[in-house]
């Protein structure tokens, strides 16, 4: 796994990525995670959860900037790889791109339109059209 240096969420401070962690039988809580890329063959987070290769998580990825806003609300994904970093992992994700009804379309086409509000979100920092948030 190649080296991640910026997560997009601390790039773009209007994205926030979480995990769906099951605590016990009856409770879930979504975790914030750190994101360093997504695209219909890849995902790569940073968190301090303990996943297994081939275990199966879901995430929760919303890019709020007025007057967009955008959400992929459950999207599945597989542990391809592991890499311990200091007191975390970072994890090679692979999407599951087909939803609920069997249909691949919505969501790979839902990591497309991410990208590119991502794309031009950082093409219009780059020519310093837009004051960014980022710490």
């Amino acid at each position: 796994m190649e080296d991640h240096q910026n997560p997009l969420d601390q790039t773009f401070s209007e994205l926030t990525v979480q995990i769906r962690m099951r605590r016990s039988f009856f409770k879930t809580e979504w975790v914030n995670v750190k994101l360093f890329k997504l695209s219909e063959s890849e995902c790569i987070i940073k968190t301090d959860e303990d996943f297994s290769r081939g275990d199966k998580v879901t995430l929760a990825v919303r890019y709020v900037m007025d007057p967009v806003s955008f959400e992929i609300n459950e999207l599945t994904a597989r542990v391809l790889n592991k890499t311990k970093q200091c007191s975390c992992f970072l994890y090679e994700l692979t999407p599951e791109l087909s939803d609920k009804t069997g249909s691949t379309s919505i969501v790979a086409e839902k990591i497309r339109k991410l990208n590119a509000l991502l794309a031009h979100r950082r093409n219009s920092l780059k020519k310093g059209k837009i004051q960014t948030n980022a710490v």
